[in-house]
């Protein structure tokens, strides 16, 4: 509910797909929506120095947290713990949503995205 909200609320207009058997992997959501794993776009929390970094990466890549840290010159970014994920986005790993979250978040985006002409991201329900 928050994420379509969000999604009208940004005038992008309710574009919300639901899958009754899930799609737990970026594989799994590609197959299911016909598309290209890169135009798969996986929300994923890190833990910056304390604050929440969302990474927008493509579901055919791997995010390399060492030369993000590098790039952002701000500290070490580590993996977000359940609880943290959870209290700042108010969504579970594994089904976090670009948007929708309590607060807003620092996020980043991967360069590789701008390749696809339409980009999938997901939530878990």
């Amino acid at each position: 509910v928050l994420v379509r909200a969000a999604l009208v609320a940004a005038g992008v207009g309710d574009t919300v797909r639901t899958f009754p058997a899930g799609v737990p992997t970026a594989s799994a959501a590609a197959e299911a929506l016909g598309c290209d794993l890169a135009a798969i776009t996986n929300s994923l929390i890190f833990d910056l120095n304390g604050e929440p970094l969302l990474i927008l990466a493509s579901g055919a890549a791997r995010v390399d947290t060492r030369l993000v840290a590098g790039q952002l010159g701000e500290g070490r970014i580590r993996r977000a713990s359940p609880e943290f994920v959870l209290q700042h986005t108010g969504q579970a790993v594994g089904g976090v949503a670009p948007v929708g979250h309590p607060e807003k978040i620092r996020a980043l985006l991967d360069s590789s995205l701008k390749k696809q002409e339409l980009l999938w991201a997901g939530q878990e329900t």
